[in-house]
């Protein structure tokens, strides 16, 4: 009862208004419709409209086909039920298929408008289109969490409106007179992260993504005696955010905070993935994860290493942490003047060989008085 009351509060029906409100969900009550399924079932989808015309009449508060009809009551029962028909239309069931062709296509409108007046009733938030998740993002994330196959997705492959509405590139190669064979490129699915803020930024998308689709109500795994949203905003982006500032206080090369943060947020997020299968809702779930991670997040070296987890998890090419010297680029040595470092050779000579004393040397700084013939030094 409590999913049924939630999807007819977001059509404005509560128990509080409209005017039959009250005595609307003491027909349920006494109709024995206690869920979506129920409700969606108690009438004819070809004839719904007239169904749900009687069940809106009332005589002196009590549920009356020949009584008087309350028209607000009426519409916003109507809204609701389409609502539900529409989601259940669109839910394949727990044994869809991830790989399925149709899991990144766009919601149904009905569904797509219900999600964003959720959004705004409960955020007030207009999302910038660099961080706004794109549709097929937001479709994919919503039809894994109605069917229950929520899957891990690489930070490579999450894109913003802005990179969803790139224009498409298309090459046309002639083989010959009357053959040619056309191209069409769209800089593909994945992304290019090369650096911690990138891949930062591409967190913080996917937590939109995540508050976006998942905008509604749920029991608690922790209490399930209360309701909790099930993909918090708050909990996800904070998520980021801390991911971002431990990241940040590594001491070491940009491609090798790249891959301690890849790594660490791919172990997290599929702890995350387990429980969301098990029954959890995705906010509960990412904060149990992080707790279970909390020494992998903490610094320190691991067995295996970084670039190999990611890869294990998320798939991809090992990544060396080392940077890369470009051709013809010269390796670098220490800086003798500033840092006090000497040749190798120079530690087993005499001190007095430093300066000049026991060499002879022209033109320099220092004169030798070792040698009878003034000449150039070797240093």
């Amino acid at each position: 009862m409590a999913k049924l009351t939630q999807v007819l509060s977001e059509a404005n029906v509560t128990t509080s208004e409209p005017a039959h409100g009250k005595a609307f969900f003491e027909f349920l009550k006494a109709a024995s419709i206690a869920s979506p399924d129920d409700f969606v079932g108690f009438v004819s989808e070809a004839s719904y409209d007239a169904d749900w015309k009687e069940f809106c009449s009332f005589t002196d508060d009590k549920q009356d086909k020949d009584g008087t009809l309350d028209r607000i009551l009426w519409a916003r029962v109507k809204k609701a039920w389409e609502t539900l028909v529409a989601i259940k239309k669109d839910r394949k069931g727990d044994q869809a298929s991830l790989n399925d062709d149709k899991l990144e296509d766009p919601l149904p409108q009905l569904t797509a408008n219900t999600l964003a007046d959720l959004w705004e009733k409960r955020y007030h938030l207009e999302l910038d289109p660099h961080m706004r998740p794109a549709d097929a993002l937001v479709a994919r994330i919503y039809r894994e969490m109605k069917r229950n196959t929520a899957s891990l997705i690489d930070i490579a492959k999450v894109r913003s409106l802005i990179h969803a509405s790139s224009p498409e590139v298309s090459r046309q190669v002639a083989i010959d007179g009357q053959t040619s064979l056309n191209f069409t490129e769209d800089g593909g699915t994945r992304r290019r992260i090369a650096s911690t803020t990138a891949y930062y930024f591409g967190m913080r998308t996917l937590g939109y993504a995540y508050a976006y689709a998942g905008n509604e109500m749920v029991a608690s795994k922790e209490d399930p005696s209360i309701q909790v949203i099930n993909c918090p905003l708050n909990v996800n982006i904070d998520y980021a955010d801390r991911a971002l500032r431990l990241t940040s206080g590594l001491a070491c090369h940009e491609s090798a905070s790249l891959i301690w943060l890849r790594a660490r947020d791919a172990e997290t997020r599929a702890t995350m993935i387990g429980l969301m299968r098990m029954g959890w809702p995705q906010g509960e779930a990412l904060i149990k994860a992080q707790k279970e991670h909390a020494l992998e997040w903490a610094s320190g070296t691991k067995k295996k290493s970084d670039a190999d987890s990611s890869a294990e998890l998320l798939g991809g090419e090992h990544v060396s942490s080392q940077p890369a010297r470009h051709r013809g680029q010269k390796r670098k040595f220490p800086d003798t003047k500033s840092s006090g470092w000497q040749p190798r050779r120079q530690l087993f000579e005499p001190a007095g060989n430093q300066y000049g004393r026991g060499r002879g040397q022209g033109k320099g700084k220092a004169e030798g008085k070792g040698h009878k013939g003034k000449g150039k030094g070797k240093y």
